[in-house]
């Protein structure tokens, strides 16, 4: 039996607990392989919150293919730090959530991730 097999062989823990935030500026070509991940590893659509900070390209419309997640359109190039700012005090994260995990928008996670998380 290899690691993955015990892995995903545990009963998965639930997640209601978690949210995560991706900022997002231009990333049209990936966002949506980030967003499609993080909801395969179990997270419910409104646990994830993308933050678009002024993009120029298609990212609010690839965002838009993904129903329930919430999208922060920042007014204002407010930065990756000021966009997290703004999305924690915008939903009240920190009060809502025992973790808040942050992933860039061009990356991905395995569907195990959240659920290694919180059992951690």
């Amino acid at each position: 039996m290899t690691r993955r097999d015990t892995i995903t062989s545990i009963t998965p823990v639930p997640l209601d607990g978690m949210c995560v935030v991706i900022p997002a500026f231009n990333e049209e070509q990936l966002v949506s392989r980030c967003v499609a991940s993080v909801l395969a590893a179990g997270l419910a659509p409104r646990q994830v919150f993308v933050i678009d900070d002024c993009s120029t390209d298609r990212t609010r419309d690839v965002l838009a293919t993904f129903d329930g997640i919430q999208v922060i359109e920042n007014p204002t190039r407010l930065g990756k730090v000021g966009g997290l700012q703004r999305a924690l005090d915008l939903y009240q994260l920190p009060e809502r959530f025992d973790f808040i995990a942050l992933l860039d928008a061009d990356s991905h996670v395995d569907e195990m991730y959240f659920d290694t998380i919180v059992r951690a």
